[in-house]
């Protein structure tokens, strides 16, 4: 058994004495490249809260100070770039609540958004597998949470459906994160300083515009948060919609292109399976990979939409 094989069984022994672990833990027997934070159905979730959580400990220091004010000010504020155009300062996702509700007022979700950096989150998604599972391990040791040293960094994946009942998903370029990924409309949560003016709906609404030109009241009504997907090893957490539009296909082999160097079609539930299950677009052989939100939203599909 290899190093990477030995540290996954160690983590693995590790969540499963604590509680609430149950999905993360099934994703990493499996090897799976997501698991399920938050699973709903259309429209069973009908509004995001939000207050403010907690920061990543630190990884190499004594601990820290880690409460949302506190970190924004001391260590990631020093760390900003006055030159840069972008607000490199992301959302992190602390902790969610479910809020039950009655059949009139189903659940809403209550996130604890903590604050973390651009670079920071960087590390985390090219921090190699062997070394996540170490620093998970130590996060279980610390305080029984295998992600207080990651920046579980906050993203919205938008599933845009055609009139004709088919979704699209994109084959991200070389020069941004994830390339030759294949992914749906996505991008990172935006920061905002009164924590309170966090709209993740917005947020969606915005990459869709941006990524393939669907505008939100010409193009489509609403947007449906149908869970939120983590990454095993890297602690990514998005925020999932589905959109039903009343655009047809073509629409989408015709819109300008921003963040995709092109768009597939899958339009069966055959066609989703053989992409999730192994990595196989229709009419092509070459296997591609999939950024770990586009899984969850292809399994959500294979179970509630085709």
């Amino acid at each position: 058994m290899n190093d990477l094989n030995v540290l996954k069984q160690k983590c693995i022994d590790a969540l499963a004495q604590l509680s609430s672990y149950d999905n993360l833990i099934h994703a990493l027997k499996n090897n799976d490249d997501f698991f399920e934070v938050v699973t709903g159905y259309s429209n069973s979730i009908s509004d995001i809260e939000v207050v403010k959580g907690l920061a990543p400990q630190n990884i190499s220091d004594p601990p820290i100070d880690i409460a949302f004010d506190s970190y924004l000010e001391n260590i990631i504020k020093p760390l900003l770039s006055t030159d840069s155009p972008y607000d490199d300062r992301k959302l992190r996702l602390d902790k969610v609540e479910l809020i039950k509700g009655s059949k009139e007022t189903p659940e809403n979700i209550l996130l604890h958004l903590g604050p973390t950096i651009y670079q920071h989150y960087r590390q985390d998604i090219e921090r190699m597998p062997v070394d996540a599972l170490k620093l998970m391990l130590k996060g279980i040791e610390y305080d029984g949470n295998p992600y207080s040293y990651f920046t579980k960094t906050v993203g919205v994946t938008a599933v845009a459906i055609s009139q004709q009942g088919h979704v699209f998903l994109g084959e991200r370029p070389a020069h941004i994160d994830y390339p030759e990924y294949m992914h749906f409309v996505g991008g990172l949560a935006t920061f905002c300083d009164d924590i309170q003016q966090v709209n993740l709906y917005h947020d969606a609404q915005r990459e869709l515009e941006e990524e393939i030109e669907l505008i939100f009241g010409e193009h489509y009504s609403n947007a449906n948060l149908v869970g939120i997907a983590g990454n095993p090893l890297t602690s990514e957490m998005d925020i999932v919609f589905i959109v039903e539009t009343n655009v047809e296909d073509k629409f989408f082999y015709q819109c300008k292109l921003t963040e995709h160097q092109r768009l597939v079609c899958i339009g069966s539930k055959e066609e989703a399976q053989n992409l999730l299950f192994h990595g196989v677009l229709p009419n092509e052989k070459q296997p591609k990979s999939l950024i770990f939100s586009a899984a969850f939203a292809l399994n959500y599909l294979i179970h509630y939409h085709f």
